[in-house]
């Protein structure tokens, strides 16, 4: 992890009264929006910048996240809800993460992916609609 990536993850997942202002700065000028729970688990921000997470998403363990990802929210229809994310996933720069759908574990999400139907474990999503391959390891 980076020095960037561990002064934010610090900054944010240590309740400091008096750094409030300084944390808000420094997210407001990386473009982040990461709900402080997010910290609390074992989720790596490996290039912190624009990156946008959704208060209700859900997180396994050791998650990798790089820069200007989005996992949100649908509001309507059948995939209304936010995703739930599993152990050991891997989320490239660009990828967008939308609606009610699970990604298992030993997952890699490829750059500028938009995946919006749940994913098997031990798979490699990639593309515009997301195409799926299945790793056996």
């Amino acid at each position: 992890m980076s020095r960037k990536s561990k002064l934010v993850f610090f900054l944010n997942k240590k309740d400091f009264f008096i750094l409030k202002p300084i944390t808000g700065l420094i997210n407001f000028f990386l473009h982040l929006e990461i709900p402080k729970r997010v910290y609390e688990k074992r989720v790596k921000l490996v290039h912190p910048y624009s990156i946008v997470i959704h208060p209700d998403v859900t997180f396994g363990n050791e998650v990798k996240v790089f820069h200007e990802v989005t996992i949100g929210k649908i509001h309507e229809g059948k995939n209304k809800g936010v995703p739930t994310i599993g152990d050991n996933v891997t989320i490239y720069p660009k990828s967008i993460i939308l609606g009610k759908i699970n990604i298992g574990n030993n997952v890699k999400i490829y750059s500028g992916s938009v995946v919006t139907k749940s994913v098997p474990d031990n798979s490699i999503v990639f593309g515009n609609p997301q195409k799926i391959k299945n790793v056996i390891e």
